[in-house]
């Protein structure tokens, strides 16, 4: 997200710069038309020294603008898919605190199970308790 943020604005900066170099270039192209027109050849060579690192500056930063475009596009589209996996994540994250919460207040059944010659015996002890220590 903060690349994404990132790269909204690097594309308005570099459009600044790219618009001061556009206007340098225009008025270094004009410098070289009015030198060519005044057959000022040295004047006109050195403007086109000027005007050729501006212009490849220029389409440097146009180049650099489509990159940023192209690449927060492809941002955009992984954080989407991102977001929406992580929204499916936490579906499946509270579904499963819910699951395991109501495991550990279930009541557990017996984890095995008890045989009819055991039921008996309990039962026997447990009234003969009550009727010895009803004799005495």
């Amino acid at each position: 997200r903060v690349r994404v943020v990132a790269l909204v604005e690097d594309p308005r900066r570099l459009r600044e710069d790219g618009d001061r170099l556009r206007a340098r270039e225009c008025q270094l192209a004009a410098d070289v038309v009015l030198a060519l027109a005044g057959e000022k050849d040295e004047l006109a060579r050195f403007s086109v020294g000027w005007l050729l690192p501006v212009r490849e500056a220029r389409i440097e930063i146009e180049t650099r603008i489509a990159q940023v475009a192209a690449e927060r596009e492809r941002l955009c589209e992984r954080l989407e898919t991102q977001e929406a996996q992580l929204a499916e994540f936490r579906v499946r994250v509270q579904a499963r605190l819910v699951e395991v919460r109501s495991e550990r207040c279930a009541v557990r059944a017996p984890e095995r199970t008890v045989a009819a010659e055991e039921i008996e015996l309990e039962l026997l002890r447990r009234s003969g308790t009550s009727t010895a220590g009803g004799e005495a």
